[in-house]
């Protein structure tokens, strides 16, 4: 494995996405405080919200293609799925105020509580990748529930 140093904080496109995200943020909220007339100041504000929704989209985009030791971006190598693995819960619980449909199509509630056993299945699917670069390789969890 060959070792890469991260990249310098000057040279990370994610440092300058989230920063115009944050100053784009507090140039949204301050804009109608600052110009004297509303209508400039909405106007202002909608159009900093705009690139704020921009440059955040950015940046989850470029956090999601970047390699979590080097911070290289677009080198992520999909190796495959690891494992599946299936959980079968079972949980006990009370169910109150019944309700009822009869076949003459009338509803009837009850005020009684019963108990009720209900099952939950979960696939877990672990999804591993690789740095191109520095050769890092990590694991992704994801969920599903049937």
């Amino acid at each position: 494995m060959s070792y890469k140093a991260p990249l310098p904080r000057y040279k990370d496109p994610l440092f300058y996405t989230g920063l115009i995200s944050a100053v784009t943020f507090m140039l949204m909220v301050l804009s109608p405080i600052m110009v004297s007339r509303l209508d400039k100041g909405l106007e202002a504000a909608a159009i900093l919200s705009t690139l704020f929704m921009f440059s955040l989209s950015l940046t989850i985009f470029l956090r999601r293609h970047r390699c979590p030791a080097c911070g290289r971006l677009f080198t992520k190598k999909y190796l495959g799925i690891e494992s599946r693995e299936f959980l079968t819960e079972s949980f006990d619980g009370l169910e109150e105020n019944i309700g009822y449909i009869h076949s003459e199509g009338n509803r009837k509630n009850t005020t009684g509580s019963r108990e009720y056993k209900a099952s939950e299945r979960v696939e877990i699917r672990k999804h591993a990748f690789q740095c191109k670069e520095c050769q890092y390789r990590w694991i992704v969890e994801e969920e599903r529930e049937f």
